[in-house]
């Protein structure tokens, strides 16, 4: 649980790494327009040590992005299961070089279908061919 706000320092980060952080958003994704705005919080330790909001909320009404502004946010299985990945390998559970059919055997003769003419009977043939 997140209690209080520290200087970066305190809990074994950089003050002046952190601030970093900041400008990498800007310069990549703000001010080319890729994205309107961004809200970054790091925490270490139970203790906030990062949170600024950056870009605009609605680009529309110019309205800047504030603390308290609510993204929706989309496709979050990916990164949700990675982190739940390395969290099990930082437990010693698996290695990242271990092959993926060691613990899905079913993917052993897995075949990707890449261009050309799909095999016939293959599940990658267009519907209704």
């Amino acid at each position: 649980m997140i209690t209080r706000a520290a200087r970066p320092e305190e809990v074994g980060l950089s003050s002046a790494q952190l601030s970093r952080v900041d400008g990498h958003l800007m310069t990549r994704y703000i001010e080319p327009r890729k994205i309107a705005g961004a809200l970054t919080l790091v925490a270490r330790r139970g203790e906030i040590v990062h949170f600024s909001p950056l870009g605009q909320m609605d680009l529309e009404r110019d309205k800047p992005t504030q603390e308290d502004t609510i993204f929706r946010i989309y496709s979050m299985t990916k990164p949700i299961a990675s982190v739940a990945l390395m969290m099990l390998g930082e437990e010693g559970h698996f290695q990242l070089a271990d092959p993926v059919t060691r613990w899905i055997p079913q993917w052993e003769n897995l075949r990707v279908y890449r261009y050309g003419n799909a095999p016939t009977g293959s599940p990658t043939r267009p519907r209704g061919s």
